[in-house]
């Protein structure tokens, strides 16, 4: 079931009758026309969807096709020399068959967006039409809202029920609908009082439109235009639409044509019909009674002028909507015209005044759109507005006078006259009245037009029903260019802080790259990279990670030249492009040193986040041009590897692009496939260093991770790690380490090899992979997939971890502790732990950096830092593992403080898994402390 037709404008002609006998039907002329791009002697042959659709096109029982459409389809077809084959269906069906190619067009269907994507119609329409509501005698419906809470009856598949849904989504109203397959339904179920309203179209016609108890509203909305709709793809449909619209124009164009005799043989309502057979028989006996004659001629009289006003009234009627389906079609032909917003909403308001000299308003208008942040109104166009108002109201704040007080209540208002509500007065200021229609779009207040009326001027349902419709239509239009412009927007500026993006960068970068090679200039990219950001962005959450990237990229416009360019490329990465330099200093580094260390003070200023103060740091490459490089892509990749030297350096700092920096650019990202390609062809492994306690007997292991690269051979983590934190590869990497190493203890405990003599597997992990929101659940599933038992497995987390959100790093904590894990902390002493964490913490072991156990022996501060370690540990009730030990010296000296388990060369290097099966097992624990030159392992980090 799809939209009905209504009548369009025709030109007036010279009396009624002539209208009666013009009989040859428009759409058989139309369809004609079509035709008339075959050749003459050709005959074609085309297959139309039809659906039963009174009046536009009636199916009988007997299978007959007659109606509107039909009849000008016929005509059309005998004036080109087609053969047109009706096919039954449906109004879905039959635009299935149009998708499959078994039909070559249907007729009528109305536009949407999705249609248009689908198919190709003709331009001009063949006819306009509105949905509109009916209710049950004695309902009062005045508007939309006023179906909160009723039973509306509809049909399933109609495009305005459609649109119903979406404006009570809108209006944020309940609506009970009813579905049922036909309008003639709808009209009986609020009859039979199963529904309180019903949805038709405003064609709808015929006994079943006229049923007691069953009423019209002033209610319409949703303006269509019905068109012929064919496939897309068929090359041959556009000679024929080409045809419809020259014919169909031709044909409206002339008064006498087919298409009005048609719309007056099935579109026309009643005008009233002839005079009753009982006027004639009196009439003639007015022939011989005089005194008879003058009753009757008076009685006569009487109903002569009351038909008279009631034909007036119907034509008044239909011309009234005649001009008004003129009025819509050129808003939504507006709509579809590329003008910009300002131009297009002028253009319509002009031609808006001059189409309905009906509403009886005055010959003045403007229309206002609703701000970004939609707490005040701008007057964007007028139409003979007092230069006083248009001052004045320039803008309007929503609440305020009428037009903002329609903004805040998303509803017309109404005034009769200037009263206390208008609250914009001038001296002089004439009387007058108003309507003020919002302009609304998924309940959210685009503008509001107004219209001046003449003071006095009375309340009309029918005229606000109207410009209701109006303020559809031109809110089609406003969204239409708003999304093209926020498109256009997103290709070249960055959503979050507004500044270009990267592509819209390379366009200036390049540009001014040509300018500085032209006029022999210097220029300069500067490429900054906030430090730690991640870890201050995992710590805090995204919010408070956006809203710095967004005060960051205000501190740098701010602080540069007009001429220069700030763009957000990417995460935490800015870039400056300085088109020209040399003006301060006369030196071209100098100055673009001297911008690098201005902006990284202005950054450096501590930031308002969420209540709090921040500060962060920032690493900056910098690439000169025309001299480093010829292309844009080019001086911001040697830009981008001077940051990175400045952030291996320790960041905070700034770096002159150099030719070998790219060979450090180019190496990092070869190392990024290649790691890839690690995890795909399983070119990784796992080594374990054994935990031993004070008597050297071996209670458990440390997991390290070893690539086993195809050409440079065995890789330890330090080689890798960084770039895979950079590039998130690390998550990968963590996972594939938790899995093996689970899937290799459940091994040796399944064997009998280890248990009960393997206390624990220390698996490390990331501090990016420690804060992803899924971390526990991750770990959970891999010890539910490898069976392992997890009270052998601890988790190692160094102290970077735990920066953030206490109390959610505790309960993170806590939930791995109820899988039965045990949890320490690696690299103690190193990072930003206190004495509050660790009271608070559910930890199990504490481990002593190898840094402080080289020194003990020779250095005091080392020595006390260790010692102290040791008791802290004692007293939480934690145990202490003292990592790097090398030495018998070292092993004896931890044992006095009260250290109790220790890892490092001195008992074994990493080694793999059977060699530490073979090794925890050998006999004579002595073995374990045979002397191993002091050699790096690897151990850092081990991922």
């Amino acid at each position: 079931m799809d939209e009905y037709g209504a009548m369009e404008h025709r030109p007036r002609r010279g009396g009624r009758s002539g209208i009666l006998h013009c009989g040859r039907p428009l759409l058989g002329a139309l369809l004609l026309s079509v035709l008339a791009v075959s050749h003459a002697d050709t005959e074609t042959n085309l297959r139309v969807g039809v659906y039963d659709n009174p009046p536009l096109v009636i199916l009988n029982q007997a299978g007959k096709v007659d109606g509107f459409v039909p009849a000008l389809l016929n005509e059309i077809s005998r004036e080109q020399g087609w053969r047109l084959e009706y096919v039954h269906c449906d109004f879905p069906r039959c635009l299935s068959l149009l998708d499959s190619g078994n039909i070559d067009l249907v007729v009528p269907v109305a536009e949407n967006a999705e249609r248009l994507k689908r198919y190709r119609f003709n331009r001009s329409n063949f006819i306009i039409n509105w949905g509109k509501i009916y209710a049950r005698e004695g309902v009062e419906i005045e508007s939309i809202r006023d179906l909160d809470g009723m039973r509306v009856a509809v049909v399933s598949d109609d495009a305005h029920y459609t649109k119903l849904r979406a404006l009570a989504d809108a209006f944020e109203i309940t609506i009970d609908f009813r579905d049922f397959s036909s309008y003639a339904q709808v009209l009986d179920s609020i009859a039979l009082g199963h529904a309180d309203a019903g949805l038709v179209t405003r064609l709808f016609s015929g006994p079943e439109s006229r049923i007691d108890g069953v009423e019209k509203t002033s209610v319409i909305f949703n303006p269509v235009g019905l068109r012929m709709a064919m496939p897309g793809d068929d090359a041959h449909g556009a000679a024929i639409r080409s045809a419809v619209d020259r014919r169909l124009g031709a044909l409206k164009a002339d008064p006498d044509s087919a298409y009005y005799s048609l719309l007056e043989q099935w579109l026309d309502e009643d005008s009233g019909g002839g005079l009753p057979d009982w006027v004639g028989w009196i009439l003639l006996g007015v022939i011989g009674l005089a005194l008879a004659a003058l009753t009757i001629f008076m009685a006569f009289e009487l109903v002569l002028q009351r038909r008279t006003r009631a034909l007036r009234s119907s034509i008044e009627q239909r011309d009234r909507s005649e001009t008004e389906e003129q009025a819509l079609g050129m808003l939504l032909r507006l709509s579809l015209e590329g003008h910009p917003l300002e131009i297009y909403l002028q253009q319509s308001l002009d031609n808006l005044l001059r189409a309905i000299p009906w509403l009886g308003a005055l010959p003045q208008a403007g229309i206002f759109l609703a701000g970004e942040t939609r707490e005040e109104l701008r007057l964007v166009s007028s139409h003979n507005l007092d230069p006083e108002i248009r001052q004045l109201c320039s803008t309007v704040p929503f609440g305020a006078c009428l037009c903002g007080r329609a903004a805040a209540e998303n509803c017309t208002q109404f005034a009769d006259c200037v009263d206390d509500r208008h609250v914009t007065r001038y001296p002089g200021m004439p009387p007058h009245g108003h309507y003020n229609v919002p302009v609304m779009a998924d309940n959210r207040v685009l503008g509001v037009m107004v219209f001046y009326l003449p003071h006095g001027h009375p309340y009309s349902t029918h005229e606000k029903a109207f410009l209701e419709q109006v303020a559809d239509a031109l809110s089609m239009g406003i969204r239409q260019r708003r999304d093209a412009k926020a498109i256009e927007r997103l290709a070249y500026f960055d959503p979050l802080t507004g500044l270009a993006n990267r592509r819209l960068l390379l366009d200036r970068l390049q540009h001014d790259m040509r300018l500085a090679a032209r006029y022999s200039k210097s220029g300069a990219v500067l490429f900054f990279d906030l430090d730690r950001f991640k870890t201050l962005n995992d710590a805090l959450g995204h919010a408070v990670g956006d809203e710095l990237l967004r005060q960051t990229g205000r501190r740098l416009v701010r602080a540069l030249r007009a001429e220069d360019s700030v763009a957000r490329i990417g995460g935490d990465e800015f870039v400056v492009a300085l088109p020209e330099l040399g003006g301060v200093h006369g030196d071209p580094g100098a100055d673009v040193r001297a911008v690098a260390e201005k902006l990284r003070r202005v950054l450096a200023e501590p930031f308002e986040l969420d209540g709090h103060r921040y500060q962060i740091t920032a690493s900056i490459g910098i690439a000169m041009f025309p001299e480093d490089t010829g292309h844009a892509e080019d001086i911001l990749r040697n830009a981008d590897a001077a940051m990175y030297k400045a952030k291996h350096a320790g960041g905070n700092g700034m770096r002159f692009f150099e030719p070998e920096m790219q060979k450090e650019t180019d190496h990092r990202l070869s190392l990024e496939s290649q790691i890839r390609a690690a995890l795909e062809h399983d070119q990784l492994s796992l080594a374990y260093q054994p935990l031993v306690q004070s008597s050297g007997r071996i209670i458990g292991a440390e997991v390290l991770l070893r690539w086993d690269h195809p050409t440079r051979g065995a890789l330890s983590p330090a080689s890798f790690v960084s770039v895979a934190e950079e590039t998130g590869l690390i998550l990968q990497l963590g996972q594939w380490v938790m899995r093996r190493a689970c899937y290799q203890l459940k091994q040796w405990m399944d064997a009998g090899e280890c248990y009960p003599a393997l206390r624990s597997l220390a698996i490390n992990v990331s501090p990016i992979e420690f804060r992803q929101k899924g971390y526990v659940d991750s770990i959970a599933a891999i010890i539910e997939e490898t069976g392992v038992d997890s009270s052998h497995v601890t988790i190692e987390i160094i102290e970077d971890a735990l920066l953030g959100d206490l109390d959610e790093i505790i309960g993170k904590m806590r939930r791995l502790k109820s899988y039965g894990l045990h949890l320490s902390i690696d690299d103690f002493g190193t990072g930003y732990s206190s004495l509050t964490y660790l009271k608070r913490l559910p930890l199990d072991i504490l481990k002593i950096d190898r840094s402080f156990v080289r020194d003990i022996l020779t250095d005091s501060q080392d020595a006390a830092i260790v010692e102290t370690i040791i008791s802290i540990t004692a007293h939480l009730g934690l145990e202490a593992v003292a990592e790097g030990v090398e030495t018998e010296e070292q092993f004896d000296f931890l044992k006095q403080r009260g250290c109790r388990v220790f890892q490092g060369y001195y008992f074994g290097k990493p080694v793999s898994a059977e060699s530490f099966i073979e090794l925890t097992f050998r006999e004579g624990s002595d073995s374990l402390k045979e002397s191993n030159a002091p050699v790096d392992d690897g151990k850092q980090p081990s991922k």
